[in-house]
């Protein structure tokens, strides 16, 4: 009787083929055949795969440096009841640095944060001073914005500028980064994964816009990583286009609409440090009728151009 061989590992079995080859066989075909199996073992392994997590834990007393640039352009394309135009063009270009202080949190979410202006200029001209605070609030009715302790009027001008800083939990979307971009599951550098419809239909009906899911489609990839050992952050991209889009603010109704934006988020791997920079491209094109602050009954169309960058240092 013949003695049982023993049972040999996928890597001896590569081995003793490299040897049996080498002695017997030297054709380009063989080697290629050999390359193969030899790299086998490492496709098995796949991908390595990562966590999506973009809302990252604060604490009381976290200070970061902030950069913002926020340009938004709208032009509108209108024609009153009596055939006047009224065409407008209105755009500004914000450009924020300072330093943002945790004051409070909820649920790990900060709700109350302190922005101590290095500078902020509109249009390359000063807009809030050099040393002076900008307090963002969460309240049961929404956020709260005071400059050096003076209230802003909420959508006012200064509001509307100052959008970019409003960073804390808003008590109308019910809804972080990971709702809207997050995944569940980890992901492989070049996954691509859906955007929940119904995220979005909420998210619009925050700014009075009403869309059905079946008029939603958007997807996240994660693009890359950047950067090298402790430092490496992950690029995950979101595009998003919402269509059929009708409401109501006011006395002005969108009759029919469309939107599309696209994220970029870089965040690092360890899920300790907090998303270092984003970017944010948003358009809104819309058909209006309604009355004007005239009373005049208008008609018109109506496009709407945004981007924000952003660029976080982590905790002092």
């Amino acid at each position: 009787m013949c003695k049982r061989t023993k049972s040999r590992s996928r890597l001896q079995w590569v081995i003793f083929f490299l040897e049996y080859r080498v002695q017997n066989c030297s054709s380009r075909t063989t080697w290629l055949v050999l390359l193969l199996v030899a790299v086998s073992p490492l496709a098995v392994l796949g991908s390595p795969k990562y966590p999506i997590q973009l809302d990252r834990p604060v604490k009381v007393g976290d200070s970061f440096n902030v950069r913002i640039k926020f340009h938004s352009q709208a032009t509108k394309k209108l024609k009153t009841s009596n055939g006047q135009d009224k065409d407008t063009t209105q755009g500004f270009d914000l450009d924020f640095a300072g330093i943002e202080d945790v004051l409070s949190i909820s649920d790990g979410v900060a709700d109350k944060l302190r922005f101590v202006v290095e500078h902020c200029t509109l249009g390359g001209q000063v807009l809030i001073a050099q040393g002076r605070t900008i307090l963002v609030e969460s309240t049961p009715k929404g956020i709260a914005v005071s400059v050096s302790g003076k209230a802003v009027e909420p959508h006012g001008d200064l509001y509307l500028v100052l959008r970019p800083l409003l960073l804390v939990k808003d008590p109308r979307r019910p809804l972080g980064h990971d709702a809207v971009f997050g995944s569940k599951e980890q992901r492989a550098i070049g996954d691509i994964w859906a955007v929940d419809p119904g995220v979005i239909v909420q998210m619009l009906s925050v700014d009075h816009l009403i869309a059905a899911k079946e008029n939603v489609d958007g997807s996240v990839k994660l693009a890359s990583i950047e950067g090298v050992d402790s430092n490496r952050s992950l690029r995950i991209v979101a595009d998003v286009n919402a269509t059929h889009l009708r409401g109501e603010t006011g006395a002005i109704k969108v009759v029919e609409g469309s939107t599309h934006f696209e994220d970029v988020v870089v965040c690092p791997i360890d899920l300790s440090k907090p998303v270092t920079g984003s970017t944010q491209a948003y358009e809104m094109h819309v058909k209006l009728s309604g009355k004007d602050d005239d009373g005049q009954y208008i008609t018109g169309n109506m496009d709407l151009k945004e981007n924000v960058q952003y660029s976080i240092e982590a905790p002092r």
